[in-house]
């Protein structure tokens, strides 16, 4: 957690301890020297509300997002803390796919750039050698030397696909492009985890409504109102209209295409044993181990991979360096 956040749990201590919000600023800068409480004590001066000064401040998206909606139903301090976990489990799931990736990606640019090395610099050498001592490449050195050229600019091209997908799927969510979304969910891989976030996410909105006593249609109907500018709206908006039309809210979550099985589950235990807090919690929290499994599960795939390039690298390089050098020293 960066230091903003550190400085906003500072700030929701001393709420706590019974100072107003505009005290709270002030004591943090004298104690901390932080510009970032000058400069939300001087907006709030302005006339601001919270939600558009952390705008104005430029915060993480989804921390303005969770503490508009916990500022309107919790006090200060509790809408602070509770948007600080979900910050909190961000940095954790980002730190952790940053840890396990790092491997596979050094690796991945080891591959191609030994790849140009051996293509532009190795193999030029080797055959201008081999033309002095007049021997030809065989048909398969040919074959295989075409091979080994393609394999940087095959990886180099996957690399890029990805990340195209990506950034069009972020860029979807920003829009809340759902007809672009709903392609994507299309795509088995990519509607697995695009239905993981929607659940989760609904997950924490739904919890907080149904622990201040909402049942889940008026949960539906608060968010609607809520949560206009999150991507999650679409959800939403598509549950709502389902329940417009008379269908059963245990119904039309059970067929949601945008919610996973897990949750589906999870949603029917609670409504038969009436634990609500207790199983969204265990939902989240499980999910939070899923999505740790499936990060660790696509990189055991990957590796593989991986390796597998490097394999067929060193087959190529053996034939074209090692066999050619062979028969330079056959030939004198």
């Amino acid at each position: 957690m960066n230091e903003r956040y550190e400085i906003l749990k500072q700030l929701s201590n001393l709420i706590d301890m019974g100072y107003s919000l505009s005290q709270a600023l002030s004591i943090s800068e004298k104690i901390y020297s932080d510009s970032l409480s000058t400069r939300m004590k001087t907006l709030l001066a302005e006339g601001y509300m919270l939600p558009e000064i952390f705008k104005k401040l430029k915060f993480d998206r989804l921390w303005i997002e969770y503490f508009d909606f916990f500022y309107s139903n919790l006090s200060l301090s509790k809408a602070i803390n509770d948007s600080l976990m979900v910050i909190q489990l961000k940095d954790s799931l980002l730190s952790t796919i940053k840890k396990k990736f790092m491997y596979p990606i050094f690796l991945l640019i080891f591959v191609i750039l030994f790849s140009f090395v051996a293509i532009y610099i190795l193999f030029p050498k080797i055959l201008l050698m081999m033309e002095e001592f007049s021997v030809s490449l065989t048909l398969l050195q040919k074959v295989l030397f075409i091979c080994l050229s393609t394999v940087p600019y095959l990886l180099i091209f996957l690399i890029i696909l990805i990340i195209l997908i990506v950034v069009t799927i972020v860029k979807a969510f920003y829009k809340q492009d759902k007809k672009k979304i709903i392609t994507y969910m299309s795509i088995k891989i990519i509607n697995e985890y695009l239905q993981l976030y929607f659940s989760l996410k609904f997950a924490v909105y739904y919890q907080q409504l149904v622990n201040s006593g909402y049942d889940t249609k008026t949960c539906i109907e608060i968010l609607r109102k809520k949560i206009g500018e999150s991507d999650l709206i679409m959800v939403i908006e598509e549950i709502y209209q389902e329940i417009l039309n008379g269908n059963e809210i245990d119904k039309i979550i059970a067929n949601c295409r945008f919610f996973n099985q897990h949750f589906k589950i999870t949603y029917q235990i609670m409504l038969e044993n009436g634990l609500v807090n207790e199983s969204l919690v265990s939902y989240i929290t499980m999910t939070i181990s899923l999505i740790e499994a499936k990060i660790q599960k696509l990189i055991k795939i990957v590796l593989p991979i991986i390796y597998g390039f490097v394999g067929i690298l060193v087959v190529m390089i053996y034939v074209m360096i090692v066999l050619p050098m062979l028969n330079i020293v056959t030939a004198l």
